[in-house]
């Protein structure tokens, strides 16, 4: 924050999956016949008191900070602090959160940046706008609760099929374009490159394989 200042605008993913419909639960699933417990007994999703989950230190420390806003989307908020913090996060569409009416979005056309802290290209949150962007991905449903005109109301969305686990693959393609600039913070491994280019370069590697579709198979 020191770094960037309040003249530019940083963003982190906050997200919180854990509000989801239980009927989607795999990492365990658990019987139809809690389904409707668990949705009744989930607290409403609130920007300020929900935590993450499995994000992290640093944003579970970040979205907490005094003018970090946070975007009203149940299961895929984003935390923004500085210039365009209102800017990125307002909009945040309940349907299709990683897509064209996301935070994400608002990033790549401000010609924004990635860096990521730590962890590989799995983590790279901007090549799910790619995802969104492609058109060809399954819609499901979701479900989450949210305070709606002050009630808590379990409230159901569209959002597509990702496929992060090729996330890796593409990272490393991308990675030989010369467009990522590896360093180190203390002892964590950093990647830092333009969001637009990861985003257009991941838009026509999934093209590209879909066009083959041999090679959309996992190893």
């Amino acid at each position: 924050m020191k770094v960037v200042t309040e003249e530019g605008t940083l963003v982190m993913p906050a997200f919180s999956p854990d509000y989801s419909d239980p009927s989607r639960w795999d990492n365990p699933p658990v019987p139809e016949t809690w389904w409707p417990v668990i949705r009744e007994a989930m607290p409403a999703y609130d920007p300020q008191y929900t935590p993450t989950w499995n994000m992290g230190k640093i944003v579970e420390v970040f979205r907490t900070m005094p003018k970090v806003k946070r975007s009203r989307h149940p299961s895929f908020s984003f935390a923004a602090w500085g210039r365009d913090a209102d800017a990125v996060i307002e909009g945040h569409s309940l349907d299709f959160p990683l897509g064209e009416r996301s935070p994400l979005a608002r990033i790549y056309e401000r010609a924004g940046w990635v860096l990521l802290i730590g962890v590989g290209f799995d983590n790279n949150t901007s090549f799910h706008l790619a995802e969104h962007r492609l058109g060809t991905r399954p819609v499901h449903l979701e479900g989450a609760p949210l305070l709606v005109e002050g009630e808590r109301r379990w409230v159901t969305y569209r959002d597509i099929q990702l496929m992060t686990e090729r996330f890796e693959e593409l990272g490393a393609d991308f990675e030989r374009t010369g467009k990522v600039r590896v360093s180190r913070i203390g002892l964590g491994e950093v990647r830092l490159f333009p969001q637009r280019a990861a985003v257009d370069f991941a838009l026509e590697w999934f093209r590209r394989r879909e066009a083959d579709p041999a090679a959309m198979i996992g190893d």
